[in-house]
């Protein structure tokens, strides 16, 4: 099971591409001829027991000179939502069946 299916009505509202070199004095890690990609999205998402809570998120990307993502990190607020994704994918984790399961 994806952690996506853990969002309902999941939708990227933007997004910013970030090729290597361009910022001058910004320090980053990146190699030669990758790629920073940030999108920004929003869902809702609905612990069980509890009325549903809207979400904003970020993916940060970084992909190689070949378009393949060679990181990934993910973003979550408010801070109450992001608790409830923590706890419902710990659900999962531990194989407990009442998990909620949303599709996207």
């Amino acid at each position: 099971r994806r952690s996506s299916d853990l969002f309902e009505d999941f939708k990227y509202a933007d997004y910013y591409i970030t090729p290597h070199d361009t910022i001058e004095g910004v320090h980053t890690t990146r190699s030669s001829g990758q790629i920073g990609l940030t999108l920004l999205f929003t869902a809702k998402v609905s612990p069980k027991g509890k009325k549903p809570m809207n979400l904003q998120g970020v993916d940060l990307l970084v992909l190689n000179a070949n378009g393949k993502i060679a990181d990934m990190k993910v973003m979550l607020r408010p801070l109450t939502a992001t608790m409830a994704v923590g706890n419902m994918m710990r659900a999962r984790l531990l194989g407990e069946t009442d998990a909620p399961s949303s599709k996207l």
